[in-house]
């Protein structure tokens, strides 16, 4: 399918999506669901079921009753103990689906309760399930040696997808083998998982990707537990069955962006100086932990990397509480991160009494004379230019001065009649932390046909079309034919090669360099072979960069994309609502090359960052999701969008010319530090937690 057809499928509303597939004798599945937190499971009783309807338990499952991502812990089914309320304890299959939730509401299963943990400061050794440490210097010597100490704690809350469509899946078992229908950005990962489970070769398994929405990380891994439940019920009936989450059982039980609590201990010089930092990172990963991941533990250890400090010290725990477990979520922690250390950077430039653009730039890193054209030397002279270029279009300086002279006016004066305003800023980068190992085992395909046409065969979930659209560019230039000759192969474990999992700066730097590589073998071979030609090639990092030659994909960076974020808020002083006055962001990731929609990207991520700042509330009551409708949480609408400008600095705007850089995955992580500083200074109020709602802005005045 090529991309105007992908769009001309949507607008006629004929695209295909999983709860729109209905094959013959089909099944409906549900889940049986623990009602407690924690416990052993002492008995169950499903009784006798009608005809047509079938039960399956943990024992029931043929292979390994587990999902091996990560630490490997989180099962299929729970079998002897659950761990959240919402954990899968028992599967049913039958022909209606009303019928089915009357069983499901008489099956009793009786516990032995166990104490239950709910916050990851209630941390034992048990329930610590990975570390990650990183120092360097001797920060326990600054911190005795009398130098000015500044310790703050960060809250971050958890954080819920709202995908359009809920999760779904369809399996069908004929006796020899399984097909899958599943919304899922990566279906060699599903096929991997059903076929541990069932205990069946990789061969025996065929995962296809019908129409899907755009998720963001909401269907990586998430998608793995539904398929499985539905692979598991079709393999026991023999019939095909469909299982489709309410929006209610999606909210209540998928995966969450975890919560954090980071404590940050900085220690600072008479001039603002910043000589060291302690920081302690705990990451609420609910009942098992699925996101201590290759990417996370590659960008931890630079925190605080842009600046200037030879004495860190940095440790972080993943601990499991009795919640649904956290999962994939855009930035893979970083946006917690980020959250922390660069609000906690605009409370030592207050605390030095220095604006926080005059302290970021006196303690950044300074590159000596000459080695900017050094591998892994160019990322310094970039975080200046979008420092200055943010400072420049949101006249940032200008109206701090401004807000800072006016509110300070206020704390001497009564009552505060008119709105309250503040400005913030941040400065973060990232990387993409891909693992070597994994990506060296990936490819992608490209064939010319004897109609002159191409076809390209990738795992790349695209929902919308624009990451086809520059690939199918790439091949366009280097084989000299229309972009409407070439054509992209459905998304089927059985007819494409596994490219890996779907995350979009993938695309830019690793899968259209190897589209690039298989095309201009294909021009090689043309005069010596015949058509068709098919060429296969894996994924590799290639070394060389020329940035003459516009035709070919820029290669993988020596280091991410850098971003800085200006915030400017208005806080009203009766109703203490928040209104969002603008978001500046200015970001370089070397070439862009569909400008329009990276653009959009970056808006759309700032929005979803907006909204786990400013009112994405997500709470749990005694381990169970409070706000599980989608009336009860609350997201950005079209009223709370403010004017977002993006500005990309590319290729001239630092010291050399540089790649595509890691923009693909860029989840925008500096807008919630930018907003609360700007909250901070329009109101005067110590805050340190996110998501901060009015009613949490008037307690916090009321005990100025």
């Amino acid at each position: 399918m090529n991309t105007a057809q992908i769009h001309k499928n949507k607008v006629a509303g004929q695209s295909v999506f999983t709860d729109d597939i209905f094959p013959k004798d089909l099944l409906y599945g549900i889940t049986v669901r623990s009602r407690i937190p924690r416990g052993e499971i002492r008995s169950v009783a499903i009784g006798d079921l009608p005809p047509a309807y079938t039960s399956v338990m943990a024992s029931d499952i043929p292979g390994k009753n587990r999902i091996p991502l990560f630490r490997g812990g989180m099962p299929f089914l729970a079998h002897k103990e659950v761990n959240y309320i919402g954990e899968p304890v028992i599967l049913l299959a039958g022909p209606d689906y009303a019928t089915l939730q009357n069983l499901a509401y008489e099956i009793e299963i009786e516990y032995n309760d166990q104490t239950p943990f709910f916050s990851p400061e209630d941390e034992t050794e048990e329930r610590l399930t990975d570390t990650i440490t990183y120092s360097k210097g001797d920060v326990r010597s600054l911190l005795e040696g009398g130098y000015n100490a500044i310790t703050k704690k960060y809250y971050t809350g958890s954080q819920e997808h709202l995908y359009l469509e809920p999760q779904s899946a369809i399996a069908a078992w004929d006796g020899q083998n399984l097909v899958c229908h599943v919304a899922t950005r990566a279906p060699f990962l599903v096929r991997e998982c059903i076929a541990e489970m069932l205990g069946l070769s990789n061969r025996k398994i065929r995962v296809i990707v019908p129409e899907i929405s755009d998720p963001f990380e909401g269907k990586i891994f998430f998608p793995i537990l539904v398929a499985g439940h539905a692979a598991l019920l079709s393999f026991r009936t023999g019939k095909p069955v469909k299982i489709v989450y309410s929006r209610h059982e999606d909210i209540s039980f998928s995966f969450k962006r975890p919560a954090t609590i980071i404590t940050h201990t900085s220690v600072i010089d008479g001039e603002g100086k910043l000589l060291g930092l302690k920081t302690d990172i705990v990451f609420d990963t609910g009942a098992y932990n699925v996101i201590s991941d290759y990417r996370l533990k590659s960008t931890t250890p630079a925190l605080f990397k842009q600046y200037d400090c030879d004495n860190v010290d940095v440790n972080v725990r993943f601990v499991s509480t009795n919640k649904v477990p956290a999962g994939r979520f855009s930035g893979s922690g970083e946006p917690q991160i980020v959250f922390a250390s660069e609000l906690h950077a605009s409370i030592i430039a207050k605390t030095a009494q220095m604006d926080p653009y005059i302290w970021k730039k006196k303690n950044l890193k300074l590159l000596p004379e000459g080695i900017s054209r050094q591998k892994n030397k160019t990322i310094i002279p970039h975080a200046i230019a979008v420092l200055d270029e943010v400072i420049n279009i949101s006249d940032f300086l200008r109206k701090y001065g401004a807000y800072e002279a006016v509110n300070k006016r206020r704390l001497t004066q009564q009552g505060m009649e008119t709105p309250l305003r503040g400005i913030g800023i941040s400065l973060s980068s990232r990387n993409t932390g891909l693992e070597p190992q994994k990506v060296l085992k990936q490819s992608v395909g490209v064939s010319l046909h004897k109609n002159k046409k191409v076809t390209i065969a990738t795992s790349l979930v695209d929902p919308d079309g624009s990451k086809y659209s520059y690939l199918a560019d790439v091949a366009s230039g280097i084989l000299n034919i229309s972009v409407a000759d070439i054509d992209f192969e459905s998304i089927d474990t059985s007819r494409i090669p596994d490219s890996g999992p779907t995350m979009y700066s993938r695309m830019t730097y690793l899968i259209g360099k190897t589209i690039e590589q298989c095309c201009l073998l294909i021009n090689k071979k043309k005069g010596k072979n015949p058509l068709p030609i098919e060429v296969k090639r894996k994924i590799d990092i290639p070394d060389g960069y020329n940035p003459a030659n516009d035709k070919k994909v820029p290669t993988p960076p020596c280091s991410g994309a850098w971003e800085a974020t200006v915030v400017e808020v208005e806080v009203d002083p009766v109703t203490y609502m928040t209104t969002c006055r603008g978001i500046w962001i200015v970001i370089h990731a070397g070439h862009i090359n569909i400008p329009e929609a990276a653009r959009e990207q970056v808006e759309a991520a700032a929005l979803q960052n907006l909204g786990f700042t400013s009112m994405e509330v997500l709470d749990f009551k005694n381990g169970r999701v409070y706000q599980n409708r989608i009336s009860d949480y609350t997201i950005p609408g079209i009223e709370d969008l403010p004017d977002i400008r993006v500005h990309f600095l590319e290729n001239g705007s630092g010291p050399e010319q540089a790649p595509s850089l890691d923009l693909g995955d860029q989840a925008v992580t500096g807008v919630a530090p930018a907003y609360i500083a700007a909250i901070i200074q329009a109101t005067g109020i110590d805050v340190t937690s996110i998501p901060l709602i009015p009613e949490t802005i008037q307690d916090r005045m009321e005990e100025m």
